[in-house]
């Protein structure tokens, strides 16, 4: 046989011209073997395009579920601070709140503050904390506003909102969406409305219900990233069936699924059925802090049509090829291993950490395209990393938010006693000096929003806030400073050396027999980074006692530590690990506390 076609072949090729024989040639070593690749290669690239259409559609589901629990898990923490906050407890359930007089309205100021600072979620659109009725600043009616509202419990919602809650057995009760009029601009919005309890902390009464609401446009907005594919839908649904969000409500319409479609095991992974005559793949994904699940549905007819203009695009790429070879093989041959090198040569140095695209891309042949995906691809990476560390920094700085709002306010309340013990006692001479030092205290703490200050900035404020404690305990407190005037005005994140004073007085020499003592602060520059030390001679602690005080994964703090904590996390965010606090103490020999952080420079 194979004689015979090496005849047949000499007889009827050496009667050929040479452009013929190049053309047979041509056909028989190039264009056969191209044309059976793409034969028994096409229905494999399809098979693999749609697996992986699938798995990219997956992704896209899996990152806007975390995104979506996340956000849901911040509002719940949000809500649970509020829900067990005693000085908002007992303010709400004060007696006197339910007339309007000094001592109410000051009350009420001070829960707004509390409730206000909390009050940070930019996915949060208002805040609303239905109270008993007889309290003054009760609104009768919701207001729908943006903000922070206390409304009466006997409005038609809170009832509704209550008898709901009596059956609900969870953390935070989510509900469909509902319309919610501004009554000032007479705009209304749909809102997603969360409610739980909050409780009185004696006996974990019910003394009212925080609901927060988010506006259904920004949830339908994040649920619409989980679209990966043209005329693809996603939406939230709870288990009863009741749709919270979606990307698209026609598309909604088009393809109404039913909850018992949506099974537990769909987990990251897709079922193909037929709705309304049309051929869906359907995935979804629970979230994890509420009876939601994130659905994705995505037409069969978008993944096969990209699968299908993949595999034309490699067939016009390989018939390019061919006609190229036809006409110039040798030329073309030299191009494509030059163009090859060029690519392989950028790929090791992206290897090497280098993100640059191919400036000079030329020609339409298939190694140009291919460039082209690559600078593209090399673009989608640099902009997804970018805004990765773009999140990672929004949920840094959420972190360090969190942890400077936990700075304890008693010491407020404290102060505030103190000056009404000397109005009461002493008549009115000292309260001005007070007030001065507690506003002095406090601008220094604001600082008008920035968290950093220079060390002199912090050294006054440690200097007002043992004056302050000096007028409530008889200056037995004693303050020395020996700071390098050249570290002065080196930047520090605020409110570091209050929380270490603050220790050092109420659980170092106050636990003295004679209450008094001596504090003493230096700072020095030491081989680039910043040292702080404070020093007291109070009772000192016990390695117990230490390890107690800096375990920053301790599960309960024990008395004091949230301060200090507070203080090494904010060090650690802001600084890194290498940089903290570090105790030195023995019982009875007082107690050192040594802060290393980097200077920073400040803009003046």
């Amino acid at each position: 046989m194979r004689l015979l076609l090496y005849k047949l072949y000499s007889a009827y090729a050496y009667r050929l011209k040479l452009r013929p024989r190049l053309l047979l040639s041509y056909f028989v070593l190039i264009l056969l073997p191209l044309v059976l690749f793409i034969i028994l290669s096409s229905n494999h690239v399809s098979k693999s395009l749609i697996k992986q259409s699938q798995y990219s559609a997956n992704i896209s589901l899996r990152q806007t579920s975390l995104y979506i629990d996340r956000i849901l898990s911040d509002i719940s923490d949000l809500t649970e601070a509020l829900a067990f906050n005693s000085s908002l407890g007992n303010i709400l359930t004060n007696p006197l709140n339910a007339a309007l007089t000094p001592d109410s309205y000051a009350d009420y100021l001070a829960a707004n503050q509390i409730v206000e600072s909390m009050f940070k979620s930019r996915d949060l659109y208002s805040m609303e904390i239905f109270i008993e009725p007889d309290v003054f600043y009760a609104a009768p009616e919701s207001q729908g506003i943006r903000g922070v509202l206390f409304s009466s419990r006997t409005i038609p919602f809170a009832q509704e909102v209550q008898n709901k809650l009596d059956l609900f057995h969870g953390t935070i009760m989510w509900m469909p969406a509902r319309p919610l009029t501004n009554t000032l601009t007479k705009k209304t919005n749909t809102v997603i409305t969360g409610a739980r309890y909050m409780k009185e902390n004696d006996n974990f009464s019910n003394i009212g219900i925080i609901t927060v609401n988010m506006l259904q446009s920004d949830l339908n907005n994040i649920v619409g990233r989980a679209n990966s594919f043209k005329n693809s839908l996603s939406f939230l649904m709870d288990s009863s069936g009741n749709v919270i969000s979606a990307s698209d409500e026609q598309l909604l319409e088009k393809y109404p699924v039913e909850s018992q479609a949506i099974a537990d095991e769909h987990n990251g992974s897709w079922s193909k059925m037929t709705v309304n005559g049309e051929n869906i793949l359907l995935g979804s994904y629970a979230l994890a802090n509420a009876d939601w699940r994130l659905v994705s549905v995505l037409p069969y007819s978008e993944v096969l049509e990209t699968s299908t203009d993949a595999r034309n695009r490699m067939l016009l790429i390989m018939l390019l090829i061919a006609t190229l070879a036809y006409f110039a093989a040798y030329f073309v041959a030299r191009t494509m291993t030059g163009k090859i090198s060029a690519l392989i040569s950028r790929m090791k140095e992206v290897q090497s950490g280098n993100f640059s695209t191919i400036t000079s891309v030329k020609g339409n042949d298939e190694m140009s395209e291919l460039a082209k995906n690559y600078n593209y691809m090399l673009e989608k990476i640099n902009e997804y990393a970018k805004k990765q560390y773009e999140l990672g920094l929004e949920v840094k700085n959420a972190d360090l938010k969190a942890l400077q709002a936990q700075i304890n306010p008693h010491f407020l309340y404290n102060t505030l006693d103190l000056v009404n013990l000397i109005a009461l006692e002493n008549g009115v001479a000292e309260i001005p000096d007070i007030v001065k030092l507690l506003s002095t205290f406090y601008k220094l703490s604001l600082n008008k929003g920035l968290d950093i200050v220079s060390v002199r900035h912090e050294i006054a404020h440690i200097e007002t806030y043992v004056k302050l404690q000096n007028y409530r305990f008889s200056n037995t407190i004693r303050l020395h400073l020996d700071i390098e005037p050249a570290i002065l005005d080196c930047g520090m994140l605020k409110l570091l050396l209050q929380p270490i004073v603050e220790n050092s007085i109420l659980h170092g020499i106050f636990e003295k027999p004679s209450k008094s003592g001596m504090i003493t602060i230096t700072g020095r520059l030491q081989q680039g980074v910043l040292l702080l030390t404070i020093a007291d001679d109070g009772v000192g602690m016990t390695k117990e006692q230490l390890t107690q005080l800096t375990d920053t994964e301790a599960v309960a703090p024990g008395e004091g530590g949230y301060g200090i904590r507070n203080v090494i996390n904010r060090i650690k965010l802001c600084y890194g690990n290498e940089f903290g606090l570090h105790y030195e103490s023995e019982a009875g020999e007082g107690t050192v506390a040594i802060l290393q952080i980097p200077p920073i420079d400040i803009q003046p």
